[in-house]
């Protein structure tokens, strides 16, 4: 019977696998990731395609996921145009155009950190948003984080990724102050 029934007790929406057991010698096709929501989430795929075919019905947290990673795409479709361009500069051993494209890798990935903490900041009362901080955008300047954890509304604080957001901003901000100390002790040690 290809129609089966999963319940489990999430306090709040959350990232879950689905994993399929396909004797195919592809094992890159046999995972669904979904954003589980309280109430009932409809998964619908087919078993040649059962990541790409999947499409996943009710949960807001889900809708906005597909709505950032169709963007996504865009950004990662621009990086393998630079990874492309990459390959030829060095053919031709163009150092120029190397450093051209590294720019370009650069402004890149900054308007795609921006991009995600707007989505995150502008869907501040969906679990989406401290998910993809702690998913995305972990390695950012801990103002963009801060940014996007004080926008949150107080019911996505108390989820399940707002609680790891915020004990991730905590240990960051240590990690910071130690390495300020350190940066510190070693400039006195040379002076």
């Amino acid at each position: 019977d290809p129609n089966f029934t999963l319940e489990t007790y999430i306090e709040s929406p959350q990232m879950m696998y689905l994993y399929l057991e396909k004797v195919d010698n592809n094992r890159f096709d046999d995972r669904i990731d979904f954003f589980a929501d309280k109430g009932q989430v409809t998964i619908n795929t087919k078993l040649e395609k059962f990541e790409t075919a999947a499409r996943v019905v009710g949960s807001a947290n889900q809708e906005k996921l597909m709505e950032y990673r169709k963007m996504l795409s865009r950004f990662n479709d621009q990086n393998l145009d630079l990874i492309k361009e990459s390959f030829e500069a060095e053919k031709t051993e163009d150092e120029e155009k190397l450093l051209e494209i590294d720019r370009k890798y650069d402004r890149l990935l900054r308007r795609k950190y921006l991009y995600t903490v707007n989505f995150a900041v502008n869907n501040k009362d969906l679990e989406i948003a401290p998910y993809l901080a702690l998913s995305e955008v972990f390695d950012a300047n801990i103002k963009y984080l801060d940014t996007i954890y004080t926008s949150l509304a107080p019911k996505v604080k108390k989820s399940k990724y707002g609680k790891e957001l915020k004990d991730f901003l905590k240990e960051r901000r240590e990690q910071e102050k130690l390495e300020e100390k350190v940066e510190e002790q070693s400039e006195e040690d040379n002076s």
